[in-house]
């Protein structure tokens, strides 16, 4: 176990907080995507996805869990009976979600891989502003749970330059999409840095 996931492991053991999952399910995507070794990252890789539609699934997952965790906070602090089967039953009803989410979710990937060879320049670049919202947050909610951390320990420094490799790459292949388009091409042709 390297450095960095030393340092994952102990901020989830002292900050048990669902969106830390999500940092850490990304920063191991893209080391795994930078060290161009996927399996790495405890994830299979899905199909080359339209990154839009990848982003929003990823989104929803979230939204999903989130709400699902927070009925259950409320659910926990009750003590009733009542409270403990409305908690099995909101736990049934969560597997039944995500499994009709990823259902749908795959009938939608399927479609997104037919249309997205009708993708205009307008749709690409709305794409890539997407894309950079979404690393903008990443680095908004990577500061956020750096900010909780010892700040000169040789882990948090380990996990800061990790990140900030990751974060810097993902910037190059952003910008060089953003030329791409800007250039008549498609981002679909540029290709990711390993």
């Amino acid at each position: 176990m390297c450095e960095s996931e030393e340092a994952m492991e102990q901020l989830k053991k002292k900050y048990p907080d669902p969106r830390l999952e999500q940092v850490e399910l990304d920063h191991n995507l893209e080391c795994a995507e930078m060290s161009g070794n996927l399996q790495d990252s405890n994830q299979t890789q899905e199909p080359h996805l339209n990154p839009s539609l990848e982003i929003s699934l990823r989104q929803a997952r979230a939204e999903i869990l989130s709400g699902n965790d927070k009925a259950k906070a409320l659910l926990r602090q009750g003590s009733s009976e009542e409270c403990k089967e409305a908690l099995a039953a909101l736990n049934r009803s969560q597997q039944m979600l995500l499994g009709d989410f990823e259902e749908s979710a795959t009938s939608l990937i399927v479609q997104a891989e037919d249309a997205a060879s009708e993708r205009t320049p307008i749709d690409q670049m709305e794409l890539l502003l997407t894309m950079e919202a979404e690393s903008n947050a990443n680095v908004e909610d990577f500061r956020s749970l750096l900010a909780r951390l010892p700040r000169n320990s040789r882990q948090t420094m380990s996990f800061r330059r990790e990140f900030e490799e990751a974060h810097a790459n993902t910037n190059r292949y952003l910008a060089e999409c953003r030329a791409t388009i800007l250039a008549g091409g498609r981002m679909e042709d540029v290709e990711r840095e390993h």
